[in-house]
């Protein structure tokens, strides 16, 4: 067992812009979080999104607002950067440090 700080490298807050249309970059919402993984909004994008917040296989994303049935919400992403994937402001982005979630879930 080890505290949960000990295990990750980074968390990281979503991004706040509007969602738009069919941009380059899709963006997750809560609804996206389904049974512990993350699924690809086929609409609701933006055209650009910061490096350091498109989404890499093995993030895990925590939603820390909303509804009692959704805060909490857990969700495993298992795309990749190619994907071209980002996630709105009440979600977190865990990145792991030594654990390997794909081990674990």
């Amino acid at each position: 067992m080890r505290k949960i700080k000990r295990c990750l490298k980074s968390y990281r807050y979503g991004i706040s812009d509007s969602i738009r249309g069919e941009e380059e970059f899709k963006i997750l919402t809560m609804g996206n979080i389904q049974d512990g993984k993350v699924l690809i909004p086929k609409t609701g994008s933006l055209e650009s999104v910061p490096e350091s917040l498109i989404l890499e296989y093995g993030d895990l994303l925590f939603n820390r607002t909303n509804s009692l049935e959704l805060v909490g919400k857990v969700g495993f992403f298992r795309g990749s950067k190619e994907d071209k994937v980002s996630f709105a402001s009440y979600l977190v982005r865990l990145k792991a440090n030594e654990v390997n979630f794909a081990e674990i879930i």
